[in-house]
């Protein structure tokens, strides 16, 4: 192989040319290139931080969910609880109206059982007396007639 001045040109153009490009072509590429990883990289980042962000709001979104469910039936126990002690407080204050209520009547209706029966005494002793009073009155008159 012949080395002649024509390759050493070459070589050197070569080379020149390399270092030119490098310059012009190569490193804004490469500038390029690192910047787009770079903005990428970052990207990324944001977006694991985001996702990160993102599974603590639902965890909390559906732990204040859980909660609130929980307020829920405990509410809906409560008023369950209440509407039946009050249910029970109803029958039993109407329970003890109504026995009151029968009280009071059986206690009218003694009443007036007793007025009745005094009045139907005081009149089965007043026609008592009249009959006796008609019968030894007539007696009398009889007996007063036989004796003249």
């Amino acid at each position: 192989m012949e080395f002649n001045a024509t390759f050493l040109i070459a070589t050197i153009s070569f080379i020149v040319f390399v270092i030119i490009m490098n310059f012009i072509f190569y490193k804004p590429i490469e500038k390029i290139v690192n910047e787009r990883e770079n903005f990428v990289d970052d990207n990324y980042n944001e977006a694991k931080k985001n996702n990160l962000t993102s599974q603590k709001l639902i965890d909390d979104y559906n732990k204040k969910i859980d909660e609130a469910n929980s307020e829920g039936k405990a509410i809906m126990t409560n008023r369950s609880n209440e509407a039946r002690t009050e249910k029970a407080e109803l029958i039993h204050n109407a329970h003890n109206k109504a026995s009151q209520d029968i009280f009071d009547n059986q206690k009218a209706l003694e009443s007036v059982y007793d007025i009745t029966k005094n009045g139907l005494q005081n009149e089965a002793k007043n026609l008592a007396e009249e009959i006796s009073a008609k019968l030894f009155g007539s007696f009398n008159e009889e007996g007063t007639k036989d004796a003249s």
